[in-house]
């Protein structure tokens, strides 16, 4: 079984929630996440979305696209281009962690 995550992008009212199926953990998902933004000029919607789904990051399809957050969940992540900021969430012991 994987560690499965979710990751919202927010902008504003703008909300996208991606699933992730397997390495949810900070040293996985995290990382790719962290490697995408943390040079980023320019924090923006409709380009990180669309990294996720079919840019460099995800050549598999890993991230996939869902109207509300997926339960069952180990790490839920957020990428807040107002904020420019990525925190995430263990679920287990609610600790929530800024990662830029």
């Amino acid at each position: 079984m994987g560690t499965r995550a979710n990751v919202r992008v927010e902008q504003g009212e703008r909300v996208q929630n991606f699933y992730h199926h397997f390495d949810g953990y900070p040293e996985g998902v995290g990382h790719e996440l962290w490697r995408m933004l943390h040079d980023r000029v320019v924090w923006d919607f409709d380009a990180i979305c669309d990294e996720l789904t079919g840019g460099k990051l995800a050549p598999k399809g890993d991230y996939r696209p869902c109207d509300v957050p997926v339960g069952d969940i180990e790490y839920d992540y957020t990428v807040s281009c107002d904020k420019r900021r990525l925190t995430y969430i263990h679920l287990v012991d609610n600790d929530e962690v800024r990662l830029i």
